[in-house]
């Protein structure tokens, strides 16, 4: 705490805010048994707090590759105020739009939600941003710039920008699939989801100079040519995960509406005239709710197979079965 506190003071003490957030935020996930899209309403804003408090404070550790002259700059200051500013406004709206039972992401649902979302945007850039200027700046005035670590960290802090700025504009375009996957994270690796990819780019800021001090410390000959090839492999990690998250756009994603909605019987069009409740109308409560509450008003099934068909190539004769 006391080094982290030299380096940048700004930035440690958000660190301990957003931690310290997470106490009171745990509570009400304990209190508070709704969901959204199938997982628990406060769980977005935990994992937010925790990945903001971690961002926070390895900044903090970067700028103290800074010489102290520099970092008492304007430059530098504006660039932890970045840090803390739009952090707090994602993190704010996040847990309010919790509070209120709705999405924040991909809620497009009136032109104010639309334009916060939007606002959430900008401030995920200029967040990602503040990483490729604390690179220009190290690379610049460090005094230890020469060094394997130092290198590592600036090499990192460009990926970081262009990798989470990458895939955060994927994954801002298209709604990952609901439910839980993975433990903690909720992540679906099976395709579909930008997260974990997003996730790398965010994140590289702290696993990637962990590399760089291994190679320090290993002594190893050529350490430049071992980091590229750390940089190399990393960076191909995380393109293929967002491969698979790309087959969700185009084709794919039509067809997996097209499936959703033979489950009911009837064609996309026809199941909105009918009024078939929406997600966000079904996972605002507990799951056991849901389902008492669909169960009864479900209609009847058309085979799966033969519904879908249907609605890409309209040849396909209709087919009806009894409710089951």
């Amino acid at each position: 705490h006391a080094e982290l506190m030299r380096r940048q003071p700004l930035m440690t003490v958000f660190a301990w805010f957003m931690l310290a957030l997470m106490v009171p935020t745990l509570v009400l996930s304990g209190l508070d048994d709704r969901l959204w899209r199938d997982v628990a309403i406060w769980a977005k804003p935990l994992k937010f707090m925790a990945s903001t408090a971690l961002f926070a404070a390895t900044t903090a550790w970067f700028i103290g590759l800074l010489p102290e002259p520099i970092r008492t700059t304007r430059a530098v200051h504006g660039l932890a105020w970045t840090v803390v500013l739009t952090s707090t406004f994602e993190v704010g709206y996040i847990s309010l739009q919790a509070g209120l039972g709705e999405g924040s992401h991909h809620n497009m649902r009136d032109t104010l939600h639309a334009a916060l979302y939007g606002l959430m945007a900008v401030a995920a850039v200029m967040l990602t941003a503040t990483q490729a200027v604390l690179a220009w700046l190290i690379a610049r005035h460090s005094t230890t710039r020469h060094t394997v670590l130092t290198q590592a960290v600036v090499v990192v802090l460009v990926l970081t920008f262009l990798l989470a700025t990458i895939s955060g504009f994927l994954l801002g375009g298209r709604q990952p699939p609901a439910g839980m996957g993975l433990p903690i994270v909720g992540w679906h690796i099976g395709g579909a989801d930008a997260r974990p990819a997003h996730f790398l780019g965010v994140h590289a800021q702290q696993l990637r100079p962990l590399a760089g001090l291994a190679l320090q410390q290993a002594r190893l000959s050529h350490p430049t040519r071992w980091l590229t090839a750390v940089a190399l492999g990393y960076g191909l990690l995380w393109a293929l995960l967002l491969a698979r998250a790309l087959p969700y756009s185009g084709l794919a994603q039509r067809f997996r509406r097209v499936v959703k909605h033979a489950d009911h019987g009837r064609s996309p069009r026809e199941s909105r005239s009918a009024g078939v409740e929406s997600d966000a109308d079904l996972l605002t409560c507990p799951k056991g709710k849901q389902t008492a509450a669909t169960e009864s008003r479900r209609p009847a099934r058309a085979p799966r197979q033969f519904a879908a068909l249907r609605s890409i190539w309209p040849f396909v004769p209709s087919v009806r079965t009894s409710p089951p």
